[in-house]
C-alpha cells in the first residue's frame, strides 16, 4: 500500500498573515536503511505581514501514525523583520 501524506486540518486561522497547507515529497530522515527513501510530506507554511505581530494559528494532523483523534498544534509566532536577500 503506497504511503499518503497526513491530513491537516487548520482549526484557528492566523489574524495578521497567511497560512498555507500543500502537500509534496521529501526525504526521509530515519531510520538509516530508509533514508534514500521519498516519503508524502504535507507542510503548513505561515507568513507574516508586519514585523512586531503576534499571531496564533492552530491545526489538526491525521495521519497512521497519529490515529484516529489526530494530533493538535498550535503555535504562537512573532514576526521578525524581513530578511533581504545579499547581493553577490
Amino acid at each position: 500500500m503506497p504511503l499518503r501524506a497526513p491530513t491537516v486540518r487548520v482549526t484557528q486561522r492566523p489574524a495578521y498573515g497567511s497560512l498555507t497547507v500543500h502537500t509534496s515529497t521529501a526525504q526521509a530522515g530515519a531510520p538509516a536503511q530508509c533514508r534514500h527513501v521519498k516519503v508524502p510530506v504535507t507542510e503548513v507554511v505561515y507568513r507574516g505581514r508586519r514585523a512586531g505581530d503576534l499571531d496564533v494559528v492552530a491545526w489538526e494532523i491525521h495521519s497512521l501514525k497519529a490515529g484516529p483523534a489526530g494530533h493538535r498544534v498550535g503555535v504562537e509566532i512573532r514576526v521578525g523583520p524581513a530578511s533581504v536577500p545579499q547581493r553577490r
